[in-house]
């Protein structure tokens, strides 16, 4: 037998190992907030986002104008380079011991708070919530018109409509529409298990979808986007359907009680500033926003194993049964699934798993100004009839996007 060539170990082997140290280890700023420091406005601005968004196309539309949630103003004062603040503070306190980082007198954009945060609800999920994402992960700015529905019809005009009860102000970018309203897309932890897409999706805002991960946002004067149906949501999506998981998630609302700092008041001023786009101090300083993606669940051909299993063909109902019981496992320890999927390829349109060019249309609703209500002070306990007080309200005002 002849000789095997020796193993020559890559020479990059090290930088990997300290990534993935780095990455496991030391690294948790999608848990701390700190993740909003990771954002690359030059990443979010790429050309290939803007296709993204050109491919369906998706459009985002508001039925009211949004208070700003910050001010930037530019300031000078020593301190590190912006990148270090994704780094952890004891590391950081090594590198500064050892010479490696200094201060330095530097410009930087500071973060005022002039208005409200914002918990963006989202439905549906659809298979992989394309519309809310292409409407946040892309940071560019876009042509701001007008669009009437005038009997379930879409008219796009670029001209002032005046006297129309549903004109929507429409937009591709989200930033356009919403400005200084600096909003993260939320997801599961496993996405932050995979090496270098982590750091990807950090650079596109996205942070962690756990009630850690969205307060340390919130506190940090920043609002965030939940697609509260979750991966179970994505197994009811299919053309022509808008089924969504709603009844049972009350989770988001909990939240927004636990971070508000104001008590029950009259709401009849707030609808008045709610009309104008306005906020004032006395107003509470966190709001639900309820978004639905019209068409979300259009752009792929999915067959609903939930509707399958009670086929009266037995043969088909066991398959579906089996199939069913996988994802719904694999998304109690994975937090995924993964529906039965068909769509279009690249040189077809009959079959593969590329989404339909199917327009979806990301509309915003009116804000719920969340209050401690029923004699709670700021800081007790959340009770169980302030959240459902709340949560048949969010019903009411999703309905009003229908």
């Amino acid at each position: 037998m002849g000789d095997y060539p020796s193993y020559k170990p890559d020479g990059m082997w090290p930088i990997l190992l300290i990534y993935s140290l780095f990455s496991f280890l030391l690294d948790n700023t999608q848990s701390t907030g700190e993740s909003i420091y990771r954002t690359s406005q030059w990443m979010r601005n790429l050309f290939i986002y803007e296709g993204f968004v050109d491919y369906f196309p998706i459009i985002t539309h508001r039925t009211v104008q949004l208070p700003a949630s910050i001010n930037y103003i530019t300031k000078t004062k020593r301190c590190l380079p912006p990148w270090t603040r994704a780094l952890p503070s004891k590391l950081i306190r090594q590198l500064k011991y050892f010479g490696v980082l200094k201060e330095k007198e530097r410009n930087y954009l500071d973060e005022i708070p002039v208005g409200p945060r914002y918990i963006f609800a989202c439905h549906p999920h659809g298979v992989i919530s394309f519309g809310i994402t292409g409407a946040l992960c892309w940071g560019g700015k876009s042509e701001i018109y007008e669009t009437i529905i005038e009997d379930d019809e879409i008219i796009e005009k670029k001209e002032n409509c005046v006297g129309e009860s549903h004109t929507l102000t429409s937009s591709k970018s989200f930033v356009s529409l919403f400005s200084n309203i600096p909003t993260h897309l939320l997801t599961l932890t496993t996405q932050f298990k995979l090496p270098f897409y982590r750091d990807y999706i950090m650079a596109l805002g996205v942070g962690l979808v756990t009630k850690c991960g969205i307060k340390s946002i919130l506190k940090r004067w920043h609002s965030v986007a939940i697609v509260v149906g979750g991966a179970h949501e994505s197994l009811l999506a299919r053309p022509g359907s808008n089924r969504i998981v709603l009844n049972r998630r009350k989770g988001f609302i909990k939240i927004a009680l636990e971070e508000c700092t104001k008590i029950e008041k009259d709401r009849n001023n707030d609808e008045s500033f709610i009309e104008k786009g306005e906020w004032n101090s006395e107003m509470s300083d966190i709001a639900i926003v309820p978004v639905y993606a019209f068409g979300e669940n259009n752009i792929h051909n999915v067959f609903n194993t939930v509707e399958g299993q009670k086929s009266q063909n037995s043969q088909i109902s066991n398959t579906m049964r089996i199939f069913l019981k996988f994802q719904l496992t694999l998304k109690k320890y994975t937090g995924f699934t993964i529906p039965i999927v068909n769509s279009r390829s690249i040189f077809n349109y009959d079959f593969g798993l590329l989404p339909y060019k199917r327009r979806i249309d990301v509309v915003f609703g009116e804000p719920i100004y969340i209050y401690r209500k029923f004699g709670a002070k700021v800081g007790d306990k959340v009770t169980e009839s302030e959240v459902n007080y709340y949560h048949e309200l969010y019903k009411e005002r999703l309905l009003k996007l229908c």
